[in-house]
């Protein structure tokens, strides 16, 4: 049996979750911004903020499986899999129905948004990851034609070369 109170809840918990979904896509845009002016500092800053608003959202859904499961207590489901649309087939109120309709549509919306920036953000990581590799490697290579380096890739110490310092080197 629906309870009318629940929807409520259900409405102000989804409305929670979609303002909390457009801060980590606020937060996803600004890491966009840090990684193309390469600001650790700035980055290790908004991660933390980021982990918070996380922890925020994984409150909010362990809320809403409670609020789903007052909501179908006769149906046996199981509140991580219930679909939104599985509960508005259960609200007999049409403005409720309409209006978990609208803001679910919104949250599937803004969530997509999220995703596509976080992979953005993921492919300039993974570029400045190869770039970094590709350096280290081409400084390994010119080392060691030089006889400049100490340790083998494998991290080995190798014999040092006394005429030679990394200081002395002229690129």
């Amino acid at each position: 049996m629906e309870s009318c109170k629940a929807s409520f809840e259900l409405l102000d918990n989804l409305e929670r979750a979609m303002a909390i979904v457009l801060k980590l896509t606020e937060i996803a845009a600004q890491k966009e911004k840090i990684l193309k002016t390469d600001d650790i500092s700035a980055l290790d800053d908004l991660v933390q903020n980021e982990e918070e608003i996380i922890a925020e959202l994984r409150a909010n859904e362990e809320e809403r499986g409670h609020i789903v499961a007052s909501l179908m207590p006769g149906s046996g489901a199981v509140a991580d899999g219930v679909k939104l649309s599985d509960i508005i087939e259960c609200v007999k109120s049409p403005d409720i129905r309409s209006r978990l309709l609208s803001i679910g549509s919104k949250l599937a919306e803004e969530t997509e948004k999220l995703i596509l920036q976080n992979e953005t953000n993921r492919a300039l990581v993974n570029s400045k990851i190869e770039y970094t590799s590709f350096m280290i490697n081409l400084l390994y290579i010119a080392g060691k034609e030089e006889g400049l380096n100490s340790y083998d890739q494998q991290g080995i110490k190798q014999e040092e070369n006394e005429g030679a310092s990394l200081l002395d080197y002229k690129v």
